[in-house]
Parts: structure tokens; sequence; C-alpha cells
């Protein structure tokens, strides 16, 4: 659930009866989540009086075995104390002294967890700071202050220096609460699972078959916060393109023998996201790999309903074709908007929804009814609603295709389950399965925890059974968990669907985080044992898990991990998070887990419950495509500079993870997808340069089909259609470029195709070498080509005593980027790119230097400056920057004992903001950024030349001192590189988008488009009513984030009401007084996308009436909206609507007649 209002939202108390009990619970009681704390608490530190007031009893001791303790509270919390710095010691806070036994070798792999909970704790507020040392007297070591007393939990890791073991204070402070609903406290071991779950050996190397992925990004600027996202197939428009597509899907490539390879696509993808005013519609064309995706935004009918919470959801019964794109309206019974697609999005219609809504956690889902079937279907799918609704959850069935959803039923009541719940998922044989984190035979599992469990039921929703997964100990605070059910694979009439509907697949989250699996084979009547899936990859805590089935023993498990132990859901977390995905082809027996974002996290610090780090809220999702590919969609909140090691984004950037190789979730493709197989066809780009002397060929690594790429054939031929017969180049297979300078006059056409055992690859569309804007330091991720060690023909440019004896040590080019990071950061990034190595780590007591020469003046210490990386005896690397001493003296100068000589002058130890480095060896990547004030004794600015460049590299040197070219294991020849600066990398802003935008009653939103429009010179018309102040509102979109100081009108009659969208990529402008029949400019001002500010003009013609936009009011638009009143309004029509109140009928068209005469002036 994402909150939308600013101030901070309390919501009365529910009273509620179950069971002769009697319970009063306010929104965060049954969420098991923490509500985002808009209104912030500020704390001071300051010293607190000596000997604080204790809580009853005022101390205890934990022990790393157990067991727990528990305290109350004394303090009477009158007044309220606004923070820990002004509180009262005994009156609005008090203090447990807490002492965590033995060393912290004694808590490896365990937290000590302290919690805070209130009987009420939407209403009380309970606010938690844990001191090292006795009376608050030492530093902050935890802390939690969320709204209300969800409850507060702070763990605390003894292996972490600043915390260790030893006497702590917890100080509790009574924000908004009083002794009536007294807090208790109680500290715990967590990570000592008491009884060890069973955890698979982990593969030291994916396993044949292991699936492989590539992640698709929305383009810049589109979707940077879909939070929560939703994704589905739409299996019946498999391979067909898309009318605004770019005219290139042909969903097939060619081989080298001219024959064709037609490759199916699975099906058109729809995603949606966070309060994203249109669906993403995604094509996936599989000619080359990675496959092209088109991208296209698919305008939302109710997307600017107003709500108060939200909670967006997306369904693709896969079937049908049909998809369902919802939100929450929020305060029950509100309900929820829902609006349906039967065509991917080209069209909309809104639904009556879902209502009431409940709270959170919505969840649609759909497939067959379960027989006997129910009276009055008019659909031939069953589809469920389903949502929290605080005292119970429950489930709602349409049996009209999702128009109306008349059959409510509970699934289950707080006495049985945690009140959050995740996604509904229906069977082949109509049996209903929703997942809980915590349900529980006995007491009340959102406070008291529970295992994790599914609701079932086998009579299209009439009843509901709770089945829980012994073992499966978890608890309301952790992420919702993911069921996955086998679906039959398509055009298979021998489909048991019966059999399949047996098994069921639940991901969890332990209660300290680590994700666990277990499968049921008799509908949750019984489970296997629950796998620790963590384990296999060192993920120590999991977020948001996801799990789709193919064949009953196929299953994909997908999650966010980090493998850093400690506090994950608090800011201050200090761990990196990665998606990985676990994989089983033998029914849950046996696991294989991948990090399939390796280089590129998905968020650093904590993934929490409120604040700014919710940034990706509660969930994502995954699905299969017809041909049994695994799609997840992804959320990523570090993007741009956060991606080399800068701070956190706080974005939830659209992405879709997809399967490009490896076996499938259906076995009836495993014939035609067996492996190893050829690579797939690389995606080539590139041009030719201004000085028509240069053609540079790039392209990503394709998928290698099964078996490593061993190289890459460039052909060249006059023509498209060849021949390409004879490789003008054979290259490397980590090398993913090709410059030619031979080629002849005329027009040039060239393929690339990717070479391993089994053979050469097909190609896709010959690329025709035409002008192209020539790279940047800004492009990513690797920015300029600065030294190419390879010679023309592609081998290696090495000889005599200088060729190296491993991969690792052999250069293969260097990069130089600058990408922008920030007003004012100037950094630069150096990719150097080596061999593939046989080694499985890098070598240890080796050395890369990237070395250049410095400016003067100069000493006898150093003429050159550098950039390197070092491994010690155990191959673990440190990266430094420093000075570099000057050549060998010839007789008779003395010896220079700094000759050749490398001087540290920093490292990313020492000083990590000015140097920072990563190495993969898998693909011989090494990548440093060093800030440009360090690349030399005063730095480096624009304009100034990095002269004399090469890169020295040393393999296992253990002596210190000298490193000279003619003993390195490679060198380089020189080259040079210009600095740029950053700021020369700051994007432009880009306005690809602007509307006029207006509410039409019921009916909802809809816009007239006022830029781009063809041809440029013409103007928008704006035609309906303003109301009595002549109000309208300017939506401009932009291509990336951009800040605005204000807005204008000139020239034009009109003023701005106000502007808001700072910091966005879309900018709201408010209009009043703007007179009719004229036309006007309105001026977004200081825009700015991280470059130089400037405005922005947006012309719009007003003139009220003018229903055909032929610039005057006359009979033709009397007529056209007469021919329009009584139907129902819709993107077609709109225009007609000019009393914007849903309707099109008679006071439309007196309007229109009212306006007939006048005109925009020439």
């Amino acid at each position: 659930m994402k909150q939308l209002t600013k101030t901070r939202l309390r919501l009365a108390s529910a009273l509620f009866l179950l069971g002769g009990i009697i319970f009063t619970c306010g929104l965060s009681d049954l969420l098991g989540e923490n509500p985002r704390r808009d209104a912030q608490k500020t704390t001071r530190r300051i010293t607190p009086p000596p000997a604080a007031p204790e809580a009853t009893p005022g101390s205890g001791t934990l022990n790393p075995g157990g067991p727990n303790i528990s305290w109350v509270g004394t303090g009477t919390g009158v007044p309220p104390s606004p923070d820990e710095s002004t509180c009262v010691e005994g009156v609005n806070c008090d203090t447990f002294t807490l002492t965590l036994s033995g060393t912290p070798g004694d808590w490896v792999g365990k937290t000590a967890r302290v919690v805070i909970s209130a009987d009420d704790p939407d209403l009380s507020d309970y606010d938690v700071f844990i001191h090292k040392g006795a009376d608050n007297s030492g530093p902050l070591v935890g802390s939690a202050a969320s709204g209300g007393t969800p409850p507060e939990v702070v763990d605390l890791d003894p292996n972490n220096p600043a915390v260790g073991t030893g006497v702590f204070s917890v100080h509790v402070v009574y924000f908004a609460a009083t002794s009536a609903d007294q807090y208790s406290g109680s500290a715990s071991v967590i990570g000592g699972v008491p009884t060890p779950t069973p955890t698979p050996t982990p593969s030291p190397t994916p396993v044949a078959g292991t699936p492989r992925f590539f992640n698709y990004y929305a383009p810049p600027g589109v979707a940077n916060d879909a939070g929560e996202p939703t994704i589905g197939v739409n299996w019946t428009t498999e391979n067909v393109p898309h009318p605004t597509g770019t005219g290139t899907q042909t969903f097939k490539n060619q081989n080298l023998d001219g024959t064709e390879n037609t490759i199916l696509n699975g099906g058109t993808v729809n995603y949606y996201g966070g309060f994203l005013a249109f669906m993403l519609r995604v094509t996936f064309d599989d000619c080359s790999s990675p496959a092209d995706a088109l991208f296209e935004e698919m305008p939302l009918v109710l997307a600017a309903t107003p709500r108060v919470f939200g909670d967006p959801l997306l369904f693709t019964d896969h079937l049908t074709g049909r998809t369902f794109v919802s939100q929450l309206v929020g305060l029950t019974p509100a309900g929820a908007s829902i609006e349906i697609t039967d065509d991917d999005g080209d069209t909309f219609s809104p639904s009556q929804g879902a209502a009431p809504s409940c709270l959170d956690h919505q969840t649609i889902g759909g497939g067959v009814f379960h027989t006997p079937l129910p009276p009055g279907l008019i659909y031939p799918n069953a589809v469920y609603y389903a949502s929290q609704c605080v005292s119970d959850a429950t489930s709602q069935l349409s049996l009209d295709g999702g128009i109306t959803f008349p059959i409510q039923t509970v699934m289950f009541t707080a006495l049985d389950c945690a009140g959050l719940h995740g996604h509904i998922k229906i069977a082949p044989d109509g049996t209903a399965y929703v997942p809980d984190k915590a349900c529980a035979s006995g007491g009340v599992p959102f406070v008291f925890g529970g295992e994790a469990a599914v609701a079932v039921s086998e009579n299209n929703g009439l009843t509901w059974d709770v089945r829980t997964i012994p073992g499966a100990t978890s608890n309301a605070g952790v992420d919702d968990p993911s069921v996955g059910v086998s679906w039959c694979p398509p055009d298979s009439f021998a489909c048991d669907k019966a059999a399949r509907s047996n098994t069921i697949y639940l991901g969890f989250l332990f209660e300290d985080g680590r994700p666990g699996i277990a499968v049921s084979n008799n509908k949750g009547l019984d489970w296997s044992t629950p796998v620790d899936i963590g384990a296999l990859a060192g993920v120590k805590h999991a977020a948001f898990p996801a799990v789709v089935v193919g064949d009953p023993d196929r299953a994909a498990f997908t999650f966010f991990g980090t493998t850093t132990q400690g506090s994950y859901d608090q800011p201050e977390f200090p761990g990196i998070w990665h998606l990985y995905v676990a994989t089983t082809f033998d029914g849950g027996a046996n696991w294989t887990v991948q990090n399939v974002t390796p280089g590129d996290p998905i968020q650093r610090g904590g993934i929490c419950g409120d604040g700014t780090c919710r940034n990706l809220l509660d969930f994502f999702d995954a699905t299969i495509d017809k041909q049994g590919r695994i799609l997840i969609a992804g959320e990523d909140g570090c993007i741009d500079g956060c991606v080399t090691g800068g701070p956190n984004s706080f974005t939830a950037k659209a992405f879709i993870t997809r399967q490009t190789g490896g076996k499938r979730m259906f076995a009836v493709y495993d014939a035609e997808t067996a492996e190893p197989t050829r690579a797939g066809a690389p995606k080539v780009s590139g041009g030719l340069n201004a000085a028509n002397t240069e053609v540079t060929l790039n392209w990503p690594t394709p998928d290698n089909g099964g078996s490593p790429i061993t190289g890459y054939n460039v052909y060249r031929a006059p023509a498209a259609t060849g021949p390409f017969v004879t490789p003008i180049a054979t290259l490397p297979g980590d090398i993913n470029t090709y410059v030619d300078t031979t080629f002849p006059a005329g027009p040039n056409y060239y393929v690339v195709t990717a070479l391993n055992a089994v053979g050469e690859s097909p190609y896709c569309h010959p690329l025709l070498a035409e002008l192209v804007d020539p790279p940047t330091p800004c492009d990513l991720p690797y920015g300029l080509l600065v030294i190419n060690d390879f010679n023309a023909d592609g081998t290696d440019k090495d000889s005599g005593q200088n060729t190296p004896v491993d991969g690792s040590v052999n250069v293969r080019q260097l990069f130089i980027g600058e990408p922008f990071l920030g007003a004012g950061v100037n950094k630069l990034v150096f990719t150097l790119k080596v061999a593939p190595s046989l080694l499985t780590s890098p070598p240890p007591n080796s050395q890369w230097f990237i070395v250049w020469n410095s400016l003067p003046p100069n000493d006898v210490t150093h003429d050159r400056w550098y950039v390197g990386v070092r491994t010690d005896a155990a191959g673990t690397p440190t990266y430094e920057y420093g000075k570099f001493g000057p050549p060998l003296p010839l007789p008779p100068e003395p010896p220079n004992p700094d000759a050749n000589t490398p001087q540290p002058q920093g490292t990313s130890i020492t000083d990590p903001t000015n140097i920072s480095g990563s190495y993969d060896v898998a693909s011989g990547v090494i990548q440093m950024t060093l800030s440009a004030s360090k690349a030399d004794d005063v730095g480096r600015t624009a304009g100034q030349d990095l002269a004399g460049l090469n890169v020295r590299t040393y393999f296992n040197r253990l002596d210190p001192g000298q490193r000279s070219q003619n003993n390195a294991s490679d060198i380089t020849d020189d080259s040079s590189y210009t600095v740029v600066g950053n700021a020369t990398c700051a994007p432009v802003a880009q306005l690809v988008n602007a509307v006029s935008r207006k509410i039409h009653g019921a009916a909802g939103t809809f816009d007239i488009k006022l830029a781009p429009i063809v041809p440029s010179t013409s103007t928008a018309i704006e035609c309906r009513r303003g109301g009595a102040s002549n109000n309208f509102q300017v939506v401009m979109t932009f291509a990336a984030p951009v800040t605005f100081t204000g807005a204008s009108v000139s020239p034009g009659t009109g003023g701005v009401a106000s502007t808001s969208g700072s910091g966005t990529n879309q900018a709201t402008v408010n209009l009043t007084g703007v007179n009719n029949a004229q036309t006007i400019t309105v001026n977004l001002l200081g825009v700015s996308a991280g470059g130089a500010p400037t405005d922005i003009p947006v012309r719009m013609s007003a003139l009220l009436g003018d229903t055909t936009a032929d610039t005057a009011v006359n009979s033709a638009d009397v007529s056209q909206t007469k021919s329009r009143s009584g139907k129902v309004v819709t993107g077609d029509n709109f225009r007609s609507d000019v009393t914007i109140d849903g309707n099109l009928n008679s006071a439309d068209v007196a309007l229109v007649k009212s306006k007939s005469g006048t005109a925009l002036p020439p």
C-alpha cells in the first residue's frame, strides 16, 4: 500500500468481535507492515540525565542461545514527548538495561531483536532508541520510530564493531501514548533456528539447462516510479506486431546460407506499477539477442480517479487475453477502480470495480470455473478479486468477466492469519489459492506470528480452508509470500488438469527474512520440508517473493536478496540488493540459485516499511509466456550514478527480466530448445564517423546457447542481401566492438555472427554504415574506447616478453567515461577489459596499472600519475591512485629510487570517496571510478589531456618497487584522452509530450495533445469549458526527471494558479483567467534535467465549442456534437463533451450553439 496524503494519517480504530473476543485495532494492527510515516519525527542526541527510571523489570541478560526476555513500561505518557531529547524519565520515557552476553564470536549468524509493541498500535505511538552503555549515555546503535507501534523492531548485530556485546540502554519514548495502553518489550535471538531447515548442497557452477536472462529497461524518463509492479502475458497475441510499433518487428533472423528462422515471442507483455497513468505494453522481437523490446505507453481511462491509498495491480488471463488494471480508491467502501482491455491496451473500458476494496493488498486472478459450475455464467472464465479488510480478508467472484463482482465471501479472519496476503492464483481445475505470511490455529497471528500458508477454495470461492506449512515459521512483519500453480502448456489437449492442480509451490520469508520454499502435491494438505533457498547463494535476507510454475516439476522462485547480515529493513543497513532467481526441474528436490543483476544493484541500503527507503513498496511479480519463458516485473531503486557506487537513487524504475536460454517451464519445448545449440544473433549498432574514415560496430553479448562464446565473425557486403561469405575480421569472444578502416566506397552493410562449440549463429538485420553521432564519454556502461589492444584482424597485439601468461593480465580494451553523477560531481570511470582467465578468482599478488603523464611542474619522484588495482596473497583486490615515478635514468645519471615506481596516494580502503572499483573475473571487466581532483597533483579539469596513456599488468609479482614496461605481463601502446567534465554529460530537458487535461465526470480523464504536433507551426485547440474562472491544466512530460522554478503565460491573457511536479518527469501547470478565442504560450521556467536551465514553451489555443478543431465554431461543430448526443464519452468523441460532465447531451449542443461565430484570430 502506498499513501497519497502528505499529512500524517490516523484511521479510527475498529472494534470487532471474533470468536467471543473483542479486539480494538487500527490500520497497522492487521496490515502487518508500517504505513508510510509522512510526518517524520525529529531526534536530537543530548546527554540525558543519569539514573534513568527503569522499566519493570529494569534489566535483563540475553544469551546467544536464549531464552527470550521481556519487560513492560512504567511511564505515564502525560504529556507526550515529541522526541528523545526532551522526554522526562518516568513520565514520557523509561529505560530497560539490556546485556548481551558472551563475545561477538558467540553471535556469528545471530542478531538480538528488540521489539516494542502495544495493544492498540494505531492509537499508541512508542519509539525506541538503543544506546551502547548504561543510562542512555553511549552512542546510538539502533532506533525505530514508525507511525504507531506496529511494533517497533530493532536488530542489534554483535558482530558489527559499533555494536559488540555488553550493556545497552533500551530507551522507550512515549511519543503519543499513555499508560492506559502500556507498551511491552522483548529481546530475542534471531538467526539461531532451533530446528535447522534442510539446505541442499549448492552447485559450484550452474547445472546444464539452468535458465539464462536479460534485463530490459523502460526508456529513459519512462516509468521511473513503478513500485509494486505486476506483469501478464497475453498468449493469444504471440508474434503480433502492434500498429504503433516501429515497423521493423519481423520475429525472424537469417542464416548465412540464406534460410530464415522464425522465433515465437510467447505473447504480448503487459506491465503496471506505481501510480502510472498508463499501462506498459512490451513486444519482444527475438530476431537479435538480446531481443528488441518495444515499450509503449497505453493510456488508462481511470488514472485520475481521486484516491486516498493506492495499490497497483495488473492481471492478464493468458488464455482469454483479457487484462485487468486496478488501483485502490481507499476508504472502504469506496472500492477499487478496475479497467479492462481485450486488445493489450489499444482500448480500455471501466468495470464497475470491486467494492468494498477494503484497505490493502488487493489482488485479481482468473481462470476456469471449478465444477460444479455456478449458475448465471456470462463469461467463460472466473475472475476473482481479493483484499484485506482489517478484521478479515475477503474474496469477490465475477461471473461476467470482471464487470461486476456479486459474490463476496470471507477467506479468513484475524484469528486465522495475518491481515496481508499475496496474489491469488487459479489452478487448471478452478481451485483458487491465496497465500498468507503467518497463519495459526490459535492466538492472533499478526501479534504472535505463525506459519506461512495458503487459503484454498475448491468451490468457486464460496468457502475457504487455511492450510499451513509445518516449519515455515514466519510473522506479520515480513513480506507477503507467493504461491505458484501448475499451468497447462498451450495447445495441449492431453493436459491432466486435475493432477496439475494438486501441485503448488509456496515461496515465503522466514521470520528473520531468509527466503524459503515448500511444495505440496495435494493442494496444501501436506508439504515438503521447507528449503532455505538463500543458503545456496549466501543470501541472508530477502524481499518480495514471487513464484511461477509451469509443469508440476518445474518452478521458479524470484526475490530481491542481500548477502549482508543485519537490520535489512532499516535505512542505515549497509547491504546491497540484487534480483535472484531460483529454479527447479525435479519438483523441488534440487534448486539452482543465481543473481541475475550481478553488476547492477537493485537497492543500496535498506528495503524498508516506511520512509524514503520504501521506494520499492511491497512486492513485485513474475509470470511465464506461451513458450514457457520466465518473465519478471522488476523495479530498480538504484539507477544512473548509483550503479557505479553513488548513493541510492530511491527510484522504482520499470524493467522486465526475461529468460533467453536454458530449460523452459514447459517440457514440451525441451526438444526444440535442447542445448548446447548455436548462440543468438548479435544485436549490432554503430555507424560511420564524420570524417568518413571509420565504421564502428558495437553489440552486447548475446545468449550463448548453453556453450561459451569463443569468438565473433564480422562480415561486410555492398547490399543488405549480401553476400556475407568471408569475414573481414574474427574477434575473441569477449570483445564486443570492431572498427573498420578499410571499407570501400559505396554502401556498406555489416553483420556480426557469434561462434561457439556448436557452430556459427544467425544474424539479424544487416546494418548500413551511415553517419551517426559518435560515441561520447557520457555513454554507459563504458564511455569512449581509448585503447584497443588488437591487430586489425582481431588477434592480440602481444609479443615477446610482454606475452601474458594468463587471460587475467591480457589487456584487451580500455574505456574512459564521465557520466553525469550529479551537479558538481566530477569523476572519471576507467573500464579495463581483460581476456577470460583460467582462474575463478583474481590472481594473487598481481597488479593492473593505467598510467598517464602528469602536468608540470613535477619533481624527481614522479612525472606520471596512475589509477590501478592490486591483489593480495588471497587475491582480494584493492583499488588505488597516485604518483608514478619517471623512467629509468640513462648513465651517467645516478639511479632514481622512484623510477617507474607507483606511489599510492589513496586507496579504496583509506579514501573510498575518491577511488572505488570492481573486478568481475567471469567477464574480465575491471572498473575504477576516480575523482577528477585526484587525477594529478592538482587534479584534472575539462579540456586537459591524459596524455601518454597506457596500461601495464603484472601477474603474481610479489616484489615491491619498479613496474617497468620491459617486465610487464602485458603493455599497450600509448593513447590519450581529453577530459570533458561531467557537466558535459548532464542530461538536457527533453519534452516528449504536453497535453491539456480535464476530468469528464465519471467518464474519466481525457487529454488534448498540445505537443508535439505536426506541423510544428500549428497549435492544438482546447475546445472545452474552463468554468467560471476559465481554469485549465497543462501537463508536460519529459524524458527524464526535471526541476523547474515556476511557470508563466506569455504571450496571451491568463495566469498561473499553481505548479507541481518539480523533481519528477511530469510537470503540471494550473492556469486561471484564460480568455476564450486566443492563443497563449505556457512557459515552464528554469527547466533542468541536471544541466543548464532553460525555459520550455508550449502553445495552446482556447476556443470553446470548436469540436472539429478547425479554428472556428460553426454549424460543423454543432452538427458533430448533435450526432454524438446520447453516446458514451470515449477517447474518440470526448471533444464534444464541452461541458466536461461525462455526458454527451443537449447541454453540450446548446453550449456549442452559443459560441457559433467565434473564431481564433488570424
